[in-house]
């Protein structure tokens, strides 16, 4: 289960990283 969180912490920072490049 931990691993499953991780991978949605993972996805939200993936995006929050993309959104900072584009911006």
């Amino acid at each position: 289960k931990k691993v499953i969180f991780w991978t949605i912490e993972w996805g939200f920072y993936s995006t929050d990283i993309v959104l900072v490049d584009h911006g």
